[in-house]
């Protein structure tokens, strides 16, 4: 989950990159030097935060995928974009050299940034009380060479789980299935009992 500290964008440094290197900003009760973030160019931040919130971040700031041989972000004045990470906080920076030797440095936006929770016993029986479904589909080889799809939820009172099972590619044709289950369960400890009997893990599903 990702959400934006409502702060506006602000004019960090205007001058010589000399002088910029040299400086120290002080932003929410943080000391920052441009070196703490100048190595961190945005596309980097693919790799600690999932997809939805990295475009979440790319859309909500109007940055610009510069098409080159690395992946590089500008901002709206054209700045490559960098990023510092300070626990569940993600400053974004746009520096670059403007003019001939006049350098400058905005802080673009600030977000705060909470990892999803991982799908476990306790989230997959709330989510089922809650009367959501909850599915694990799996790839050719990943249990078995075929490929699966697992939903689980309730239905008067009862836990239904559906299990389908067939040759990659032909899910959509019945006569192929090698499993085609349905399975009711009056508590969560036969559900466990079945889950453990048949290797099936609560993180492999997402609601």
């Amino acid at each position: 989950m990702i959400k934006k500290i409502e702060i506006g964008k602000q004019k960090l440094f205007d001058g010589d990159e000399e002088k910029c290197l040299e400086e120290i900003f002080e932003l929410e009760y943080q000391k920052i030097k441009l070196t703490d973030f100048y190595n961190n160019p945005l596309r980097n931040l693919k790799k600690e935060i999932d997809e939805e919130s990295f475009n979440a971040i790319i859309q909500e700031s109007k940055f610009s995928l510069v098409n080159s041989f690395i992946e590089k972000y500008t901002s709206e004045d054209g700045l490559e974009v960098n990023y510092l990470k300070n626990h569940n906080l993600i400053y974004l920076f746009s520096y670059g050299e403007y003019q001939a030797g006049r350098y400058l440095l905005f802080l673009e936006n600030i977000w705060h940034y909470s990892a999803k929770k991982k799908m476990d016993k306790e989230k997959f029986i709330s989510k089922i009380q809650s009367h959501k479904r909850c599915s694990y589909i799996y790839s050719e080889n990943e249990r078995n060479e075929n490929t699966g799809l697992i939903q689980v939820w309730l239905y008067n009172g009862q836990i239904i789980l559906t299990w389908e099972e067939s040759p990659a590619g032909l899910q959509y044709d019945e006569s192929t299935y090698s499993r085609d289950e349905v399975h009711n369960f009056n508590s969560f400890e036969e559900l466990n009992t079945f889950f453990n009997d048949y290797n099936l893990s609560y993180s492999n599903f997402s609601s």
